[in-house]
């Protein structure tokens, strides 16, 4: 073997080239993906050791009742505010069948149909959300006529609150353009079974993502643990990834040419963002910093 030779003495060894640099950044970035993954499932799986501690929280250790007296009456709430939204929606039938007969001719009248669309379709979530809003407060806020509940059951029934709002809201607006059952008000060039297997397909996504978000950061609002929140999320973020998928490939053959590669690049993005998504609840810190995101 050859000995360096005195010239050679106290160099430094030569830098590596921006290859080298980029395969040495890839190796960390996957290692510490790895080490995160790790944590995330070993903190999912000690999740349910920790549930008396959420049910400690949500009821000051028992001082304000058991979990079923705390959890009862407010989904009993919940309940009572979707009975009210169901008899707006009764006492608004006359005015959908009359946007379901009505026929614009210009688009001033149009312009309008379509804000008594959203009017008409937005009126039961709005009772809903005045009977769960002024419910919660009276009933279990501080000094409530039912309970005093805890600030952990009260940023938890917020975020319920307002994200089956957020979500119920998102459904009826992007609805309007679609109007189903009113064909003289749509936007889009579709017949009646299309607009509404369209809608259905947005409700599913919808509930299924709130439904998703309002379990997962309950959990992690109620120190059960980042794990299993963080890996509820990134699943149900695979399954409307999925569902998306699905969909545009049912429709894939009526597109050509432009069309045919502007619905590729829909694929893509969804891709994408379910890659987006699924990285940045696994990364160090999402919790944190989006603990509130709807809670507040």
């Amino acid at each position: 073997m050859a000995v360096p030779n005195a010239s050679m003495a106290g160099r430094e060894p030569p830098h590596m080239g921006p290859v080298a640099h980029g395969f040495a950044a890839l190796g960390d970035a996957a290692e510490r993906a790895v080490s995160q993954l790790t944590s995330v499932v070993a903190d999912a799986v000690q999740a349910p050791s920790r549930l008396s501690q959420a049910a400690a929280l949500l009821t000051a250790d028992g001082r304000v009742g058991t979990l079923w007296q705390v959890t009862a009456p407010f989904g009993g709430l919940l309940l009572g505010g979707m009975a009210v939204a169901l008899a707006v929606h009764f006492l608004l039938k006359p005015q959908r069948r009359a946007l379901a007969t009505s026929r614009p001719s210009s688009a001033a009248p149009f312009a309008l149909g379509l804000l008594r669309s959203l009017v008409v379709d937005a009126a039961p979530l709005a009772a809903y959300g005045c009977v769960a809003a002024a419910g919660s407060f009276l009933l279990f806020w501080d000094h409530g006529l039912v309970f005093s509940g805890t600030e952990t059951f009260q940023t938890v029934a917020s975020l319920i609150i307002s994200t089956s709002i957020v979500a119920w809201l998102l459904i009826v607006v992007l609805g309007v353009p679609l109007a189903v059952g009113r064909p003289g008000l749509r936007c889009v060039p579709l017949d009646d079974e299309e607009a509404a297997a369209i809608r259905q397909f947005i409700q599913r996504v919808v509930a299924l993502g709130a439904a998703s978000w309002i379990i997962g950061v309950s959990l992690y609002l109620s120190w059960v643990g980042e794990g299993l929140p963080r890996l509820l999320l990134v699943l149900v973020g695979i399954v409307i990834c999925a569902m998306s998928l699905r969909a545009l490939a049912r429709i894939r053959t009526r597109f050509s040419g432009f069309a045919r590669t502007c619905h590729r690049l829909a694929g893509f993005s969804v891709i994408g963002l379910t890659v987006i998504w699924s990285v940045a609840l696994l990364s160090v810190g999402y919790p944190r910093s989006g603990r509130y995101c709807l809670a507040s």
